[in-house]
């Protein structure tokens, strides 16, 4: 933990002294497009728990670290955001064990959101945005304790659609941000091992890559779920740029193979550079 406190008073470092080098109007730079460009750098807490079968019948846990990186890019009618977010954690379960079992994971998430303003026809103080969303996402855990599966490797392309509420509010004299983003996938295509002790790994000429991308499926929502929602509060300063507190969950299921339940909770604190 002593690592996040320190990036996070080095992004605030750096947002606070970082002047705007173009044209400022009252919501930072506007490019003659009319759009709002940001680069997104954030630090936050993780806390992710699954239940893998192809591990173990019982749940494992843990906290740690979790930094991201994005883009984002909205006008008066559209909003996109990239965001990539990654995590290395050490999971233990919730069994008391003679000896302590951990599983360690890696684990990368990006998402691109596309969403247009919806017009509501009469006065709303709130902003309704909708439209779609692609996500990628790769984990890797390993258990070297399980002979039989010790090495889980697993990743998903999704597309699905996506929403987004925005109100704006004052706060100190400035006008600040509360917002509610949600997306859920529609079709995806992923994989998840089967029993990974297998004849064939013994053979040289056996490429685990081919195996990795050759166990792939495409199916609808029954078989990969994949929930994620984000509330955030957003708060501009002086020199164009934003700071943004949020609290994300995201939950998945994949049912292939072996059945895989997976939550996480993140806290984070992101630094938008207006450029």
């Amino acid at each position: 933990m002593k690592l996040l406190r320190r990036c996070t008073a080095a992004l605030l470092t750096i947002a606070a002294t970082i002047p705007a080098a173009a044209q400022m109007e009252d919501m930072g730079i506007v490019t003659d497009q009319g759009f709002r460009r940001y680069i997104t750098v954030g630090a936050g807490a993780t806390y992710q728990s699954f239940t893998d079968n192809a591990i173990s019948r019982y749940n494992y846990w843990s906290v740690g670290f979790a930094p991201s990186i994005g883009h984002v890019k909205e006008s008066n009618t559209t909003y996109s955001e990239f965001l990539a977010q990654g995590s290395i954690m050490r999971f233990n379960r919730n069994k008391k064990d003679l000896l302590p079992l951990q599983v360690k994971s890696q684990r990368a998430v990006m998402d691109y959101r596309f969403l247009l303003h919806v017009p509501m026809g009469y006065e709303n103080r709130n902003d309704i945005y909708a439209g779609a969303m692609l996500n990628a996402m790769y984990s890797h855990k390993n258990a070297p304790h399980l002979q039989d599966a010790q090495d889980i490797h697993e990743y998903a392309f999704t597309f699905g659609l996506s929403g987004r509420l925005k109100k704006e509010v004052q706060y100190y004299k400035r006008q600040a941000q509360l917002t509610w983003d949600v997306s859920i996938p529609l079709v995806a295509h992923y994989t998840r091992p089967a029993y990974l002790n297998r004849v064939e790994d013994l053979d040289p000429d056996n490429s685990w890559l081919g195996d990795f991308v050759s166990t792939g499926v495409t199916e609808s929502i029954t078989k990969y779920l994949r929930l994620s929602s984000r509330i955030g509060f957003t708060y501009p300063s002086e020199n164009g740029n934003m700071y943004r507190l949020s609290y994300q969950w995201d939950y998945y299921n994949i049912k292939h193979n072996t059945q895989l339940y997976f939550a996480e909770h993140t806290v984070m604190l992101t630094l938008m550079f207006n450029y």
